[in-house]
């Protein structure tokens, strides 16, 4: 009986021990169905436990943005001059713009070279009228050389002496002479080279343009304030007319020529061509020489923002 019993015990436990097997080689991990495996892995270039990214870099905010080149009514287009090589580099839009005061340029280069045929200088008067002309845009004073110099007589000396073919005059406006971007890198480089006046007056011009100052120095300038030791000659204009704000920036460097022309609504401001022609000039001189630091110009700024005018080239 005392047998019996016993392998009747170890029946049971054999029993009850397989059946807690079975119930521990039956259990799930305690996470929900479908989430991921907690347990780390690798696949090969990916680390399992990366390391935190460092946080994204602060963003720059001492240049002013591009403007969107790319809004339905904004018209805006470049064209860049080696002076070293003669490649020109276009961009933007195409087609001519009108040229409002930065063609006061060519008045005051192709009157020089009448004064020089006359065989004569320029008087003090007449140095005062040019410098005005260029450093402060002075309507009146540019009216004055372009009629003494002969109205479109005398432009269209310039287009001839600097094979400009894509732009034209018309009669007894200066300001809307039409030019493409093109055309103006042309003939900034053509008059810094003694083409229209002879290098010595020439280089007198250019030096003015170095002076430029009140509500017409912008732009470019913001980009590259120094060339090469020297403030930056340039000459801009800019007009509200029917359809809207016309700014064209022009500088002149010794190794190139840049021409920013822009078109765009009028409740954008000046500010908004200004910056236009800043960052496109920093985008396109970054690769054709190194800048040098903004200081040392001698010349003012004006805020922008604080011109209330519209324009400096609407006088006939």
């Amino acid at each position: 009986m005392s047998r019996v019993r016993t392998l009747a015990l170890i029946c049971v436990l054999t029993l009850v021990t397989a059946t807690m097997g079975l119930f521990i080689i039956n259990q799930k991990p305690n996470h929900p169905a479908g989430a991921p495996n907690p347990t780390p892995t690798t696949t090969a270039g990916v680390d399992a436990n990366p390391t935190p990214s460092a946080a994204s870099p602060t963003p720059n905010h001492t240049r002013p943005p591009l403007p969107n080149i790319d809004h339905p009514h904004v018209w805006a287009s470049w064209a860049l001059l080696d002076r070293r090589t003669g490649d020109i580099t276009t961009g933007g839009k195409t087609g001519p713009s009108t040229t409002e005061s930065m063609i006061k340029v060519a008045i005051g280069a192709q009157y020089l070279h009448q004064l020089e045929e006359a065989g004569r200088s320029p008087t003090a008067h007449e140095r005062t009228l040019i410098m005005r002309m260029i450093e402060v845009s002075d309507n009146d004073a540019a009216q004055t050389l372009y009629r003494r110099g002969g109205a479109d007589t005398m432009l269209r000396a310039v287009i001839a002496a600097c094979h400009l073919h894509q732009t034209h005059t018309r009669p007894g406006w200066w300001s809307e002479t039409t030019m493409t971007p093109t055309d103006a890198a042309k003939m900034g480089a053509c008059i810094a080279e003694g083409t229209v006046a002879s290098p010595p007056w020439a280089d007198w011009l250019i030096d003015v343009m170095r002076d430029v100052r009140g509500p017409s120095r912008f732009g470019i300038i913001d980009a590259r304030p120094i060339d090469r030791g020297r403030p930056l000659a340039i000459k801009n204009g800019y007009t509200v007319r029917g359809d809207g704000w016309h700014v064209n920036c022009l500088a002149v460097a010794d190794w190139w020529s840049l021409e920013v022309m822009s078109r765009y609504p009028t409740s954008f401001g000046l500010v908004y061509g200004a910056n236009l022609c800043e960052s496109v000039a920093a985008a396109l001189l970054a690769d054709i020489e190194t800048p040098a630091p903004r200081q040392g110009t001698g010349v003012p700024d004006v805020p922008l923002d604080a011109v209330q005018t519209v324009g400096d080239g609407r006088l006939p």
